[in-house]
């Protein structure tokens, strides 16, 4: 589902200003965390201003969107609200403190076996294709190991220790 509003958001709005608006996601599971009794220290709050304005000086090309329209906006703001939610429970059923923690490894296999079924499921649906030739493949690979796994197995390994606020900005 993130993937899915990803890839309809950047149909209607560069890939920079998307790139902004989908890191703040930090703050919002700063935010849930607060509301769920969890609250963030100030320093987390402030390392999430710090990396917001980060991501904005290193995408200077973000002050330049003249292409952006409200239904990107709209689901590139969902992307960020589903991606935050998701982090939150999975640091609720990982994260240390809370009984015996799940193993991050399996957690991610998990989570990378549910998405591969239902990417499966929804891609006849959407006029994607498989990629015409191996440099296609390469990228693909490289996005679902890198990007996917990689990333995923990383943060989930550091809910087990960290808070997920402090975890999602660390992602970031």
């Amino acid at each position: 589902v993130v993937a899915l509003l990803a890839f309809v958001a950047l149909d209607h709005m560069s890939a920079a200003l998307y790139t902004v608006i989908i890191y703040t996601y930090p703050a919002m599971v700063a935010a849930g965390s607060a509301l769920l009794g969890r609250r963030p220290p100030g320093r987390t709050w402030i390392a999430i201003g710090v990396t917001l304005l980060g991501i904005a000086f290193t995408v200077p090309q973000v002050f330049d969107s003249p292409d952006a329209d409200v239904f990107g906006l709209v689901f590139t703001l969902a992307n960020a609200v589903v991606y935050a939610g998701y982090v939150l429970g999975t640091g609720n059923l990982i994260g240390s403190g809370r009984g015996e923690p799940i193993d991050g490894f399996a957690a991610s296999m998990w989570s990378c076996a549910g998405s591969l079924l239902f990417a499966t499921a929804v891609l006849p649906l959407t006029g994607l294709h498989v990629p015409p030739d191996a440099a296609g493949w390469l990228g693909l690979l490289g996005l679902g190991v890198v990007s996917t796994v990689l990333a995923g197995a990383t943060l989930f390994v550091a809910m087990r220790v960290l808070p997920a606020a402090t975890a999602a900005l660390i992602a970031t």
